[in-house]
């Protein structure tokens, strides 16, 4: 009488191990494709690599998920290959030119590069749309990255732009009260402009300055 159940039972677990077999394939691993979302976790743990060729499949899979463009700029920038970090921000722009985030990483890709005059227009553009962005794949990064990118960016454009960077530097730092027309406030520099850089340096150190990439000649 119990040889019956004894069928029904082997063959419920033959139905289960084919259904396990069926979803994990060989040794049980995933056949599921990579996602925009994995890739950013990857970005996230500081696996640029790893992101990149993830963000790289997903675009293989699907051309039009734009956010891996995206994620791309901000995996190949901080890895340090910025001429390619460039094109892939610039390819999201164009897909979509209110990507805030894409804006924001290419204003610290062209910084590095010493485009400074794009630099402050992709900075500017994130400002103007969002005074208060925060980067949500990476702590620490956020709008004030974004106003010392432009600040310095202002700065290394020359005299006629210090005024610009000095706007910018009382916002990041209130209390620098440096007056171009007044040495007193140089802080013992020699110089406007060394004052100025001088305080600059210091809204660094205090901003924590996560998107300043190395500058490339």
């Amino acid at each position: 009488m119990r040889r019956p159940q004894a069928v029904v039972l082997l063959a419920l677990a033959a139905m289960v191990l084919s259904a396990v077999a069926g979803c994990g394939g060989k040794g049980g691993t995933s056949t599921q494709p990579p996602t925009v979302a994995d890739g950013w976790t990857k970005f996230t743990a500081g696996d640029y690599a790893g992101a990149i060729a993830t963000f790289n499949a997903v675009l293989t899979d699907d051309p039009f998920l734009n956010d891996a463009h995206n994620g791309l700029g901000w995996s190949y920038a901080f890895d340090g290959n910025l001429s390619t970090a460039k094109g892939e921000f610039e390819t999201a722009i164009k897909n979509d030119p209110a990507l805030t985030d894409a804006h924001a990483g290419l204003s610290s890709v062209l910084l590095a590069m010493g485009e400074h005059a794009g630099a402050i227009v992709q900075a500017t553009a994130v400002l103007d749309a969002d005074n208060h962005w925060t980067f949500s794949h990476f702590s620490g990064v956020d709008h004030a990255d974004v106003r010392l990118i432009r600040a310095q960016a202002n700065f290394a454009m020359g005299s006629a732009s210090f005024a610009s960077a000095q706007s910018d530097l009382d916002v990041l730092f209130p209390a620098n009260g440096l007056d171009p027309n007044e040495a007193s406030t140089w802080n013992e520099q020699p110089t406007y402009a060394a004052a100025l850089l001088k305080a600059l340096q210091l809204a660094e150190e205090s901003v924590g300055a996560q998107m300043m990439l190395h500058k490339q000649a």
